[in-house]
């Protein structure tokens, strides 16, 4: 495994990808999100030490997307207001586990 501690994620292009993303946090709501096609990540490994590493397609949009849960956000966050009311109303109706 490997552990990013405090990670910068910077873009490297303004490209985007679009694919549809789910959570954990959001049980089984899935929805399509654009994140940046490249990106290069700064942090400090286990010991310290800084790192980085430049990362493009999947791996990038996975990075982007478990680093937003680091400033409180989920990726329906990144969804108009009309996409989010109406998760929210669907999430209303599902009876709880």
């Amino acid at each position: 495994p490997e552990f990013w501690i405090n990670p910068v994620l910077t873009p490297l292009t303004e490209e985007t990808i679009s694919g549809y993303e789910g959570c954990l946090s959001v049980e089984g709501i899935r929805a399509r999100v654009s994140r940046y096609a490249r990106i290069h990540v700064s942090y400090l490994d286990t010991n310290g030490v800084e790192q980085a590493l430049d990362l493009q397609g999947f791996p990038a949009v996975v990075a982007q997307h478990e680093c937003d849960h680091l400033d409180g956000i989920l990726f329906i966050d990144h969804l108009s207001s009309l996409k989010r009311k109406r998760i929210n109303e669907q999430l209303k109706k599902t009876p709880e586990s």
